[in-house]
């Protein structure tokens, strides 16, 4: 196994999360949220969640994608779901 890179997502307070820590995502009052591993709720999306089961659904493949692309580049890659989710 080779080595791992981190992948960064941005909060729209501006602070970055590892997405390794994450450990539940989920849609509530226009928002989509998360909470990592040290118990901390951060919002990553604020706007209509109309269609909220295919924005989560777009959420988890732009993780699998930016993680995918960190082990090609070889280095971190940090990601911003506010140029992907409308």
């Amino acid at each position: 196994m080779g080595i791992v890179y981190t992948v960064y997502m941005k909060t729209l307070g501006n602070s970055r999360i590892n997405v390794d820590h994450i450990i539940k995502i989920w849609c509530d009052l226009n928002q989509i949220n998360v909470i990592t591993s040290d118990s901390s709720i951060e919002t990553i999306f604020s706007g209509t969640t109309d269609y909220a089961d295919e924005k989560l659904d777009v959420v988890l493949s732009q993780i699998d994608e930016a993680k995918r692309k960190s082990e090609n580049i070889g280095d971190l890659v940090i990601l911003d779901l506010s140029k992907n989710l409308k």
